[in-house]
């Protein structure tokens, strides 16, 4: 079994969110969605536009709220090896290194 988590950039930092869930964009929305950003798509069929959901949360540092930029899946039972290079550098999602998933992909 594995966990979700997610990540944002909150004042040049890595931040986890919490409290996540998935919303729509609204336009005007303060907080513009993010070049990287988690999201799933809604069809809706019939001839309707392909809605999208955006992974939105609590930030961990501030407590505000934004929009997720990586969603990690991090086993119950990492191995726990030393961060490098090869995780900030790292496509997929799966993360079992010491970081805890917050240096996973993010370059």
């Amino acid at each position: 079994m594995s966990a979700q988590l997610f990540f944002t950039t909150c004042g040049g930092e890595v931040a986890r969110l919490n409290a996540v869930s998935y919303q729509p964009h609204m336009w005007g929305n303060k907080d513009p969605l993010p070049a990287r950003n988690v999201r799933m798509m809604m069809a809706c069929g019939g001839g309707k536009p392909t809605l999208y959901y955006y992974a939105f949360g609590q930030c961990a540092g501030c407590s505000g709220w934004h929009y997720a930029e990586r969603m990690i899946k991090r086993p119950s039972s990492p191995s726990g090896h030393v961060c490098g290079g090869k995780c900030r550098a790292a496509r997929g999602p799966s993360c079992e290194c010491s970081c805890g998933g917050s240096n996973h992909g993010a370059n």
